[in-house]
């Protein structure tokens, strides 16, 4: 194997690794009573900031044109912001492990808005991987499977709007995209832009910003999360630049089982035997979604 692609393999195990690590960050940030829409806020904006002054200190401003401010606000809101806030609520009510299964649908979800815009071909391999992926989640969430309490279900089910906006985000990504953009002004700007847009929910739907015990536990999942999402996000357009986006799909493959590890390391959650079907069947669903695709979606 050729060094470039040996380093390729690394890059995206590392961002599928280190992604998989923010769902038991997130189940700490809710313990310690962090606003959901303020946390997604801090931890991408902050992100974003890092970079761009990291760009500017190598003399590379962002200097963007509305068409990059157009897709900065647009990805970043629907790549960083929005599921951030929104697997952070879920995460104080669905085990982390099983949260992570919301991960799989991406891809299904992506290939069939991909149809719908015309930026792929219909293949009946589409309405398979959708069906698998339907067949996983109705597996986990059936009272009968007893995996998760009424409640954590109807997080659960409410937490599949974040596959819904990552695919509908990657779809926009092919649509929006400026060209000849570094990979890291695309990170600094999509970050940025994630946490311009999710700013104003925040402020408008609670009192402050911040927890009500500004601890240690508090601060430091902020900047876990902050770390978390400037990696992933960098190493998937250095990724994506150097080896395509059908390459660093095979992120999906790594990121989910790599959330059920931090998940157990984290909190010693034994999810349940069903939960073991559930995902073997979701992957199937990966599998199906991104085989034999010439644009597959991150």
């Amino acid at each position: 194997m050729r060094r470039e692609t040996l380093e390729n393999v690394a890059m995206l195990v590392a961002a599928a690794v280190v992604y998989g690590a923010i769902f038991p960050v997130n189940r700490v940030a809710a313990e310690a009573g962090w606003p959901p829409l303020a946390f997604a806020f801090f931890q991408t904006f902050a992100g974003g900031v890092a970079i761009a002054l990291w760009l500017a200190l190598r003399r590379r401003p962002l200097a963007p044109s509305w068409r990059h401010v157009v897709a900065y606000l647009v990805i970043g809101a629907f790549a960083m912001a929005l599921p951030s806030a929104l697997l952070m609520q879920a995460a104080g009510h669905v085990p982390a492990t099983l949260l992570t299964l919301v991960l799989s649908l991406s891809p299904v979800l992506t290939l069939l808005f991909a149809i719908l815009t015309k930026l792929e071909r219909f293949r009946v391999r589409a309405l398979l991987a959708v069906a698998l992926g339907f067949a996983g989640v109705v597996l986990i969430a059936s009272p009968w499977s007893h995996a998760m309490t009424n409640s954590a279900t109807n997080w659960f089910l409410l937490a599949l709007l974040v596959p819904t906006m990552f695919a509908v985000s990657n779809v926009a990504a092919s649509l929006l995209r400026p060209p000849d953009t570094t990979s890291l002004t695309m990170a600094a700007g999509i970050l940025i832009g994630g946490g311009l847009v999710v700013l104003p929910l925040a402020l408008a739907t609670g009192p402050s910003l911040l927890p009500p015990i500004v601890g240690a536990a508090a601060l430091w999942t902020v900047v876990l999360a902050t770390a978390i999402n400037a990696v992933t996000i960098t190493l998937f357009f250095v990724v994506v630049r150097r080896a395509g986006p059908t390459f660093f799909s095979l992120f999906n493959y790594v990121a989910l089982p790599a959330g059920v590890l931090w998940s157990i390391l984290a909190f010693g959650e034994l999810p349940p035997p069903v939960f073991w079907l559930a995902l073997a069947i979701m992957l199937a669903a990966v599998a199906t979604a991104l085989g034999g695709r010439r644009t597959a979606a991150g």
